[in-house]
C-alpha cells in the first residue's frame, strides 16, 4: 500500500533542475518529465536558479521539500553533485562521465552520442563531398568535445580531409561569431560541416549568408537538437538529427518515481521485493509500465534526420524534384516504390534516380523509408495500435523487415521502444 502524502503534497514533489535559456531542448525535456508525473499524479516544478554550490542546493531543498531531483547535467552550471541534495534521492539527464554518482543516485539517462555522430556522418557522407568540418565549443559541455572527436574519426577512417573550428576557452561569443566568419571563409567549396548543435550550425549559416556563400551548392551544414526556436527566414533551413528530449525526460521521471515508490514501500512494509509499481499513481492516475527489469540507466539515441533546405545536394535540380518528393511524402506508407514513382517523369528511372540523389543528397528509396519511419513511430506513439499491424499500414512488404530496419535505426525493438517511451 502506498505511502500517505503528507498535507501539502510534498512527498509527491519531484524538482527539474536544467537550463531554462535552451529552448526547446529544456521545453522538450520537461515536458517528458510533466508527462509522467501528470499520469503519475506527482507534482513537477521547474528550478532554474540551481547551481553547483551547497548553499543554493540547500536552500533549494529547504524551500521545496521535494520527495526527489531531475538534473539536467547537459550544461556545466547544472551538473550538481547529487550529494548536495543529502537524502533527496537524484536522476542525472547527461551527466560528465567523470562525475561522482553518490549515494543517493537513483538513476542516469544519457544521450548516446555515438549513434548521432554516426548518423550524422552517414548523411553528409550521401552527399559526397570532397572534404568535411566540425564545428565544436568546449565552453558549452563535455559532450560537445566528445562529438566533434568521434566526427573526426570517422572522416579521418574515411580518408578525406577534416577541417576543425578552433576553440577558444572562455572565448566571448561575439568575438567566437566573427572568427567564425573567417573560418567559413576560408573553407574550400563542397565542405560537409558538422555542427554539433543547431546553434553553432545556425552561426554558421549566417556567416555564410554575410559572406555570400551558397548554402547548399558551396557548403552544406547539418545541426543537432531540431530546434524551431532556432530558425529564422533569412538562413536556409539548417537539416538537423533530432534526439528524443522528450523521451529522456519521461524515462528519468519513471526512475524517479520508482525509486521513490520503492523505498516508501521498504519503509511501510519493510519488503524491499514489493513491486514499485503498486506504489504509483494516485487516484485514478493511469497505468505505467515500470522500467525494464529494474532498469537504473537508459540510453537514448537520435530519432532521425530532419532533412531540410541545407543538406539537399548540390547538383542540378530538375524541375520535378519538388513533385516527387511531395509524392513520397503522401504516399510512402502506401507501398510506393521507385519504380513506379520514375514512371510519372518525363524521363527513364535512372535519370530520375540520378538527378533525385543530385538534389537531395540521398536516394529515392532512402527517402521513402525515412517517410515510413516518420510514421511508424507516430503509430508506435499510439498504445492502442497493435505492433504487428503497423508494418502493413506503413507500406512494408512484411513484418520482420521493418523490424530489422527499426532495430537498426533505432537501436531497440518496437516493443520496447513503445515501452520506455508510451504511457
Amino acid at each position: 500500500m502506498a505511502a500517505k502524502p503528507e498535507k501539502d503534497g510534498a512527498d509527491r514533489r519531484i524538482l527539474f533542475c536544467g537550463d531554462p535559456g535552451n529552448g526547446v531542448v529544456h521545453t522538450r525535456t520537461f515536458a517528458g518529465a510533466a508527462r509522467y508525473a501528470a499520469a503519475a499524479g506527482w507534482t513537477i516544478l521547474a528550478e532554474p536558479e540551481a547551481r553547483p554550490d551547497p548553499g543554493t542546493v540547500r536552500r533549494i531543498v529547504a524551500r521545496h521539500r521535494p520527495a526527489g531531483c531531475i538534473l539536467v547535467c547537459s550544461d556545466a552550471r547544472y551538473d550538481i553533485p547529487p550529494r548536495l541534495f543529502g537524502r533527496v534521492p537524484v536522476v542525472r539527464l547527461d551527466p560528465s562521465p567523470d562525475g561522482a554518482a553518490g549515494r543517493n543516485n537513483a538513476g542516469v539517462v544519457e544521450i548516446d552520442n555515438e549513434a548521432v555522430v554516426r548518423l550524422a556522418f552517414e548523411e553528409l557522407r550521401a552527399l559526397l563531398p570532397p572534404q568535411y568540418a566540425i564545428i565544436a565549443s568546449t565552453t558549452m559541455a563535455w559532450w560537445s568535445v566528445l562529438r566533434a572527436r568521434l566526427f573526426r574519426e570517422r572522416v579521418e577512417a574515411s580518408g578525406k580531409p577534416c577541417h576543425e573550428f578552433p576553440v577558444w576557452p572562455r572565448e566571448h561569443e561575439l568575438k567566437r561569431d566573427a572568427r567564425m566568419k573567417d573560418w567559413i571563409a576560408a573553407l574550400p567549396r563542397g565542405t560537409a560541416v558538422f555542427a554539433v548543435t543547431d546553434r553553432l550550425a545556425t552561426i554558421a549559416a549566417d556567416a555564410a549568408r554575410e559572406l555570400r556563400i551558397r548554402v547548399p551548392h558551396d557548403l552544406t551544414i547539418l545541426g543537432v537538437d531540431d530546434r524551431d526556436d532556432l530558425r529564422r527566414d533569412d538562413l536556409v533551413p539548417i537539416s538537423s538529427i533530432k534526439i528524443d528530449f522528450e523521451r529522456c525526460g519521461f524515462l528519468a521521471a519513471r526512475m524517479l518515481g520508482e525509486n521513490i515508490s520503492h523505498k516508501g514501500a521498504k519503509a511501510q512494509s519493510g519488503n524491499p521485493a514489493q513491486s514499485p509499481q503498486t506504489q504509483q499513481g494516485g487516484p485514478g492516475a493511469a497505468a505505467i509500465p515500470a522500467s525494464p527489469r529494474g532498469k537504473k540507466s537508459f540510453t537514448v539515441g537520435p530519432l532521425m534526420v530532419v532533412r531540410r533546405a541545407s543538406t539537399r545536394g548540390r547538383g542540378r535540380r530538375a524541375s520535378w524534384i519538388p513533385a516527387a518528393v511531395d509524392a513520397i511524402r503522401r504516399e510512402a506508407s502506401g507501398g510506393l516504390t521507385s519504380a513506379a514513382l520514375a514512371q510519372r517523369f518525363p524521363c527513364s528511372r535512372n535519370l530520375f534516380e540520378r538527378r533525385f540523389r543530385e538534389a537531395m543528397g540521398h536516394s529515392v528509396l532512402d527517402e521513402i523509408l525515412h517517410v515510413r519511419l516518420e510514421n511508424v513511430l507516430a503509430l508506435l506513439s499510439r498504445p492502442d495500435f497493435p505492433i504487428g499491424a503497423i508494418s502493413d499500414f506503413c507500406g512494408f512488404g512484411c513484418d520482420s523487415e521493418l523490424r530489422k530496419l527499426f532495430r537498426k535505426r533505432m537501436g531497440v525493438s518496437m516493443r520496447r521502444w513503445r515501452a520506455e517511451n508510451v504511457l
